[in-house]
């Protein structure tokens, strides 16, 4: 047992308990920090991320130190801290060791769905985010004043960081406006109402989803369109200081932007230096890029990183990903921006947040 990761104990009391435990198990940890609890109110994060580092059976000092699975009768009396124990155990995922400090932002498009959109920008600050992102947040390029109003609203106490251009309708397999012929009006218009919520909200990073290859048109002329989307959305954002951020995507076979050196190459092209990448881990590991390459080849065109495991889309720990690995060498590599969190949870969005102290989901 490492007693340094008693830096990480908010409590004095809880410093105690775990230094009286220090050569026993986990068995006879939780009782005590239990006891804790009912005498102060709550347990912190670094007691919770401690408990990772006890064997699962008291006196068994032979066993690896590390998470073992809990049941849910063992977890089920531990007052406010059970609820998050258990959702370590039942994924068995171990509560990774962070090896960056990059800031995370919620996409609150993918997060939260339990609740209304309106409700999920709450829903995150009650789970201690500060920061949030969303996809187009309406139905339509041209949302009623009132559905912009109550949008923004909701986003009282939160910090909206990024914000996605309408992209066509997404479920139907629609993948952004961008280069699309004949819908020129829509991508204008949503960029105004884009702007809008930005000078509210001082949002300043907006997602330019490339679109489809269409059937019976020729690509050049696609590109072309896009290039003048592009440059016409490059000016106005720079006029209130923010980025454009274009994304390669997996699972759309008709969109043409798959690797980071797709959208490098559209990047290149333009030459506008407030458009830039965004790398998103799980999209560009499906589509069997070079995540290494990404950091060496590609470090200075990032303006924005999403992360969620692969295979399957779902949170840290629950695929093959070194999420940590890849964000530490972004990081030294001189990425200093937010990380995105864009996964589906499994099974819910609180219980999907194991893998994240609460001190890491918020900025001062």
């Amino acid at each position: 047992m490492d007693l340094k990761l008693l830096d990480a104990i908010a409590s004095r009391e809880e410093q105690e308990a775990v230094a009286g435990f220090a050569g026993g198990g986990r068995d006879q940890l939780l009782p005590a920090l239990h006891a804790v609890d009912d005498r102060a109110g709550w347990i912190s994060q670094g007691a919770l991320n401690l408990i990772a580092h006890f064997p699962p059976v008291a006196g068994a000092a032979e066993l690896p130190h590390r998470l073992g699975p809990l049941t849910a009768p063992q977890v089920s009396g531990y007052s406010r801290y059970a609820k998050e124990k258990f959702r370590i155990a039942k994924f068995e995922v171990a509560m990774p060791e962070h090896r960056h400090s990059l800031p995370y932002v919620a996409n609150l498009s993918i997060l939260f769905k339990e609740v209304p959109l309106l409700e999920r920008a709450a829903a995150a600050r009650a789970a201690g985010f500060t920061d949030v992102e969303f996809w187009w947040p309406f139905d339509t390029a041209v949302p009623a004043r009132e559905e912009i109003d109550a949008f923004v609203h909701s986003l009282d106490g939160v910090r909206l960081r990024g914000l996605n251009f309408y992209a066509g309708d997404m479920a139907a397999g629609e993948r952004g406006l961008v280069s699309w012929p004949g819908r020129e009006t829509e991508f204008a218009d949503s960029l105004v109402v884009a702007l809008g919520i930005a000078e509210r909200t001082g949002c300043r990073s907006f997602n330019a989803l490339y679109g489809n290859r269409l059937d019976g048109e020729d690509p050049a002329e696609q590109d072309d369109l896009a290039r003048a989307h592009l440059d016409q959305a490059a000016d106005a954002a720079a006029r209130i200081g923010a980025q454009l951020v274009l994304e390669p995507l997996s699972g759309a076979d008709r969109y043409p932007l798959k690797t980071a050196a797709d959208a490098v190459a559209v990047l290149d092209d333009l030459g506008r230096e407030n458009v830039r990448l965004l790398a998103d881990l799980y999209h560009l590991a499906v589509n069997g890029d070079d995540l290494d390459a990404l950091v060496t080849r590609h470090i200075a065109r990032i303006g924005h990183v999403q992360i969620a495991d692969a295979p399957g889309r779902h949170q840290p720990g629950t695929g093959e990903l070194d999420i940590e690995g890849y964000l530490a060498k972004l990081q030294r590599a001189g990425y200093g921006g937010f990380v995105g969190i864009e996964y589906v949870p499994e099974p819910d969005t609180a219980t999907s947040l194991a893998w994240l102290p609460i001190t890491r989901r918020g900025r001062a």
